[in-house]
C-alpha cells in the first residue's frame, strides 16, 4: 500500500528495499498496529539497494528554472547528511540486538528494553518443518524463473495464476 494511506487497520508494512534513513522507516512501520491489534514490520534488502540510494545521494540535483545554482558547500553537506542517515539505517537493519529496542534506543526513548521477544531477531523461530519447506519452494520457483519476475508476477504465480509463465514453471 502506499505510505500516505492513513488507515487505521494496517497489520503488516513491508520494505523491498532499505530506506534512506532511521526516521522515515519509524515513521513508515508506524503505519502498523494504530488499531491497537499486532502488526509486523518486515524490512527486505540487499547491498544493491545501498548502492543505489548512494548513487542517488551523490547525484548531482537537477537545478530549477528560475533558482540560483545550488551552493557547493550545502550540497556537500547535505550529501554527507544523507550518508550519515544511510549508514545509520544499515546499522539498524544489520544489527543483530532487538530491532525494537534498538529503534527506541535511537531516539532516546527511556522505555527501550531487550529483548521484547516479538521482534525478529528475540522472537524463536516460529516456523515449523511444513513452513519452512513452504518457503524453500517458494525461493526454488523464483530461482527457477530466472529471477526475472516482479514481486507482481510473484505474488500471481504464488497464488496459482501460472498464465505467463514458461510452461516448464506452469506445469510445477
Amino acid at each position: 500500500f502506499g505510505m500516505g494511506i492513513d488507515r487505521p487497520d494496517v497489520e503488516a508494512v513491508v520494505h523491498y528495499a532499505i530506506p534512506g534513513s532511521v526516521e522515515a522507516y519509524y515513521q513508515e512501520i508506524g503505519r502498523a498496529g494504530r488499531d491497537g491489534r499486532p502488526a509486523t514490520a518486515t524490512l527486505l534488502w540487499d547491498q544493491a539497494d545501498v548502492e543505489i540510494r548512494r548513487f542517488l545521494i551523490d547525484s548531482p540535483r537537477r537545478e530549477k528554472p528560475g533558482r540560483p545554482p545550488p551552493d557547493p558547500a550545502e550540497s556537500a553537506r547535505r550529501k554527507e547528511l544523507e550518508h550519515r542517515k544511510l549508514d545509520r539505517m544499515i546499522a539498524y537493519a544489520r544489527t543483530p540486538a532487538c530491532l525494537r529496542a534498538t529503534i527506541l534506543e535511537y531516539f532516546g526513548d527511556p522505555s527501550a528494553r531487550q529483548p521484547c521477544g516479538a521482534c525478529g531477531n528475540c522472537a524463536p523461530n516460529t516456523l515449523d518443518a511444513r513452513d519452512r519447506e513452504v518457503v524453500r519452494l517458494i525461493l526454488r520457483g523464483i530461482v527457477e524463473a530466472g529471477e526475472r519476475y516482479g514481486r507482481r508476477r510473484i505474488v500471481a504465480m504464488l497464488a496459482g495464476d501460472t498464465a505467463d509463465l514458461p510452461p516448464s514453471l506452469a506445469a510445477k
